[in-house]
């Protein structure tokens, strides 16, 4: 049921900004065969991209790029209530799906972007939704073979995301129900501890609702006191001040186990962004470890 996934930008980001870095990276994850799963971004420099798409094809790698960072960076907002923008901001994750397919991809990873106006949410879940109609169908007509991916951010600590809470992922799926994606898998979501927290909901009940469309899971750990300075989505080390622990994790992966969805798998990630070049693999040593022991 559990595959164990990588988020390279996050466990090894100071070894994700050189080519030549980043190359040593892929072989070295290649070498390890540790991860069924390889979440990332997408490779601008053509020599790198063939030669992770060898690897990958050798490996298996069921691979993940996500372009949410891109798509922050650059202020696109796929939610928009502004109808101009919100088509340029789609046709913007056109050019990367684009890019996408030329990679070895299983899936690519958006999120929806942020709040506009508060008093203006439901507006902008529907034109969410409508971002989310016109990608599908852009990926069927290119004929695209790899999936999308959706993750619900925090909607009110620090990231600000029109769907981020339980409730606001409830109206987009009313809106997108109607989508053969979601039934035959090819339009999934990902969970994440750190979001749902900070979204001041609870793991078992979001877990509950969403399981059946869900592809990925992200073990991020997060501060919920609102007068801290670390309050928000830092994908922070895990340590006794915050949500995510071994127990903590434990008890949602038994969770999951005793739901037991057939003929499916659930992509496993630590999320926790390495600040030290020299932590780099003894974080992924370290973090690996940690899944193992949650899914075993």
């Amino acid at each position: 049921m559990f595959k164990k996934s990588i988020l390279v930008s996050n466990i090894l980001d100071p070894l994700t900004h050189e080519k030549t870095d980043l190359e040593q990276v892929y072989k070295k994850l290649y070498d390890l065969n540790r991860y069924e799963s390889i979440e990332t971004r997408l490779i601008e420099d053509d020599e790198l991209r063939q030669s992770f798409n060898k690897i990958a094809k050798k490996r298996k790698w069921k691979t993940l790029f996500w372009i949410t960072g891109v798509m922050s960076r650059e202020g696109f907002n796929l939610s928009s209530c502004d109808e101009t923008f919100r088509k340029k901001s789609v046709e913007r994750v056109y050019t990367l799906m684009d890019q996408a397919n030329h990679h070895i991809c299983s899936y690519v990873g958006i999120a929806s972007g942020i709040i506009e106006k508060e008093n203006n949410l439901n507006k902008q879940i529907n034109r969410f939704s409508k971002s989310i109609y016109e990608i599908v169908e852009y990926i069927e007509n290119k004929q695209y073979s790899f999936n999308l991916v959706i993750e619900p951010l925090d909607q009110f600590a620090h990231k600000k995301n029109v769907l981020g809470s339980l409730d606001s992922w409830k109206k987009l799926m009313l809106n997108i129900c109607n989508i053969s994606w979601l039934k035959n898998g090819r339009l999934s979501f990902c969970w994440d501890s750190a979001h749902v927290a900070l979204n001041e909901d609870d793991f078992i009940e979001t877990l509950k609702v969403m399981l059946p469309y869900l592809s990925h899971i992200h073990f991020s750990d997060a501060i919920l006191n609102k007068n801290s300075n670390q309050y928000g989505d830092y994908h922070r080390e895990f340590d006794d001040k915050g949500i995510i622990n071994l127990y903590t994790a434990k008890n949602i992966v038994h969770y999951l186990k005793k739901i037991k969805i057939k003929d499916r798998f659930l992509f496993v990630a630590v999320e926790v962004r390495t600040k030290n070049r020299e932590d780099s693999w003894r974080n992924e040593e370290k973090y690996y470890n940690f899944l193992n022991k949650i899914i075993e």
